[in-house]
């Protein structure tokens, strides 16, 4: 496994250092202090408490001054602010006569993110100053101080949200990624295993060290690699968990029973577009394609219930997925055994892939026919 300075790269390196980057990326765990730019027309007392309250919020720094909605527009298209509040003149004014003007955000959704919390947090800002200027005008006006704030806001709500309250990035996307990317290195090198015995001529010699057993060719060319990234994605996961101070909802024991075997479905991907090219190069390229997007087509960031059926469908086909259900259930939802195993099922259909094609690898070992290509 590790003769060579290509396969301690791909096992080893690669990995080590992909994961050290996501976990740099998503250290601060909550995105705050994006910079958002202010148009003040008003330059009001009430102006300036609205600046400052948006300000306070968590996920807002209120960084640049503008002069015009030009200068805003600049800053935006350049990167350097995430929005643009705009107040208008006579705000105070208006609010004393008790018809406002309303206040206007610019935000970019193109960057979902960062555009998402801004304008959450701003509205959030102005909303809480709105309801206490309308029920401190009632509470003048001698109205009992619970019956105003009653008044200012008539209709409540109450939001409780179920799994992952304060928005962790790192819980949410960033262990995800982790496993992502470990995927993409599982995958390739069940491809790179099994290819590279045929590229470099030596089948012959692997079959016959397995009895000439194409079953036993496969199962222990693949058997090192699975315990390999079991012991490396669950001391990955185990170790981001612990630095990033991640609680676990569900069952640690059924999180790294998943990534066992979603490794070994990973693996047998691999071999298994070997068996079906018999070209290291081909089948490379035919996983990338397959492994790569296969993030965005899991439902993580955008549901897979609003998608095509096509996509659908595709998405159910992708080991990626089954694993992501599996993982956003146990850390974030604490589900129960049995979602669990719904979710290994598929994986081990994956696992068992490359076995599906054991008349064609039993070709393939045999006959020089098939040995030396790229």
């Amino acid at each position: 496994m590790f003769a060579d300075r290509r396969s301690r790269l791909l096992l080893v390196v690669f990995p080590l250092a992909s994961w050290l980057l996501l976990l740099w990326l998503f250290w601060p765990r909550v995105p705050h202090d994006l910079p958002i730019a202010v148009l003040d027309a008003d330059g009001s007392a009430l102006s300036r408490q609205l600046t400052r309250a948006i300000d306070a919020t968590p996920s807002i720094r209120v960084a640049y001054a503008v002069t015009d909605q030009g200068g805003g527009r600049d800053l935006v298209l350049r990167g350097q602010a995430y929005a643009v509040l705009a107040i208008p003149a006579g705000l105070e004014a208006s609010v004393l006569r008790g018809d406002p003007d309303p206040v206007q955000l610019f935000y970019n959704t193109q960057l979902l993110t960062a555009g998402n919390l801004v304008a959450r947090d701003a509205r959030l800002a102005a909303g809480t100053l709105s309801v206490t200027l309308a029920a401190g005008r009632r509470a003048l006006q001698g109205e009992n101080t619970r019956l105003a704030v009653a008044a200012a806001n008539p209709i409540g709500t109450e939001l409780h949200p179920l799994f992952n309250p304060s928005m962790d990035y790192a819980r949410f996307l960033g262990l995800t990624l982790v496993a992502a990317l470990l995927h993409i290195f599982a995958v390739v090198a069940g491809a790179d295993a099994c290819g590279r015995e045929l590229r470099e001529r030596t089948a012959g010699a692997w079959f016959e060290a397995s009895g000439r057993s194409a079953f036993v060719a496969l199962a222990g060319k693949l058997a090192p690699y699975a315990l390999w990234f079991a012991a490396l994605g669950s001391a990955v996961l185990l170790t981001s968990m612990a630095l990033l101070r991640i609680e676990m909802a569900g069952s640690v024991v059924l999180l790294l029973l998943g990534w066992c075997v979603f490794g070994i479905a990973s693996l047998g991907l691999g071999a298994f577009l070997i068996g079906c090219t018999a070209n290291l190069r081909m089948a490379t390229s035919i996983a990338s394609l397959i492994i790569s997007p296969a993030l965005a087509f899991s439902g993580l960031t955008f549901p897979a219930w609003s998608m095509p059926v096509m996509i659908k469908l595709w998405s159910a086909l992708l080991p990626l997925t089954h694993y992501l259900t599996l993982h956003v259930q146990q850390v974030s939802m604490g589900a129960g055994a049995a979602n669990a195993w719904l979710q290994m099922l598929p994986l081990l259909a994956f696992a068992v892939l490359p076995f599906v094609l054991l008349p064609r690898w039993q070709r393939l070992l045999s006959q020089p026919a098939y040995w030396g290509r790229a």
